[in-house]
């Protein structure tokens, strides 16, 4: 069953997803098809890489990375990596860093990435688990990365929030670097749920995305467009994104 009007309930896609722009829907849905807690999808993960899902969209997310945000690194620098997966952008910078500091709510996750980085031999790098929305940082960095962090932050107050901290954290003329999915069919908020796997996502129109960081004081330096995709009728981008705080 298919609704094409999002007034009337949402979109079912192929892959045991709903697509709906309805909010209380969405906590309907997931209410009565799963009972596992908050974020049940990453409390479960321990090794999550974007690059054995999508290759194509890691592949430009790196050439996006490398490109714009490793030359901003230096030797002296404190970095802080926020939804840090399983480590693996965090242990790209390291080589370029003098310390990287990496916060993940997966503890299963958190738990991997200290080992891969103790394995590689990686002693500038560290991984603590904590939940971003109630996380607050006790040092300043030199410049910033959260990769997906705000894809699965559904509530508008709360991504403000992040990035407001965020934005206090960083030393001025600090870099932040986003890469974040969002709707690019309109500017409805778009929410996901898949029966499945249990991932849950919101999707920002452009306009929305970037006004969290405007509001919290942030410049754009540049933008890039890692990959675009048809859901159900629906089109959605992978966007990444430079930040500066001036």
């Amino acid at each position: 069953m298919v609704f094409r009007d999002f007034r009337a309930g949402g979109v079912i896609g192929k892959e045991c997803d709903i697509y709906t722009d309805q909010l209380d829907e969405f906590k309907r849905i997931k209410k009565k098809y799963t009972d596992l807690t908050y974020n049940e999808y990453w409390s479960n993960q321990q090794n999550w890489s974007l690059s054995s899902l999508y290759p194509e969209r890691y592949k430009n997310q790196q050439e996006f990375f490398e490109q714009y945000f490793i030359p901003l690194l230096d030797q002296t620098q404190y970095v802080c990596d926020l939804a840090s997966a399983n480590g693996e952008w965090s242990m790209k910078v390291a080589p370029y860093v003098n310390a990287i500091d990496g916060f993940e709510y997966a503890s299963g996750m958190v738990e991997f990435a200290n080992k891969e980085a103790e394995k590689k031999g990686i002693l500038n790098a560290r991984f603590y688990q904590a939940d971003a929305c109630a996380l607050q940082f006790d040092k300043l960095y030199d410049n910033f990365m959260m990769m997906g962090l705000l894809t699965c932050i559904f509530d508008d107050s709360d991504a403000l929030n992040i990035v407001r901290k965020v934005y206090q954290a960083i030393r001025k003329g600090g870099h932040l670097i986003v890469k974040d999915s969002m709707n690019v069919a309109g500017e409805d908020v778009i929410y996901l749920y898949n029966f499945l796997s249990r991932y849950d996502a919101i999707y920002r129109s452009k306009e929305q995305y970037y006004k969290l960081f405007e509001q919290a004081g942030f410049v754009m330096e540049r933008d890039t467009v890692f990959h675009e995709v048809d859901k159900a009728g629906l089109a959605f981008e992978s966007v990444g994104v430079i930040w500066k705080k001036e």
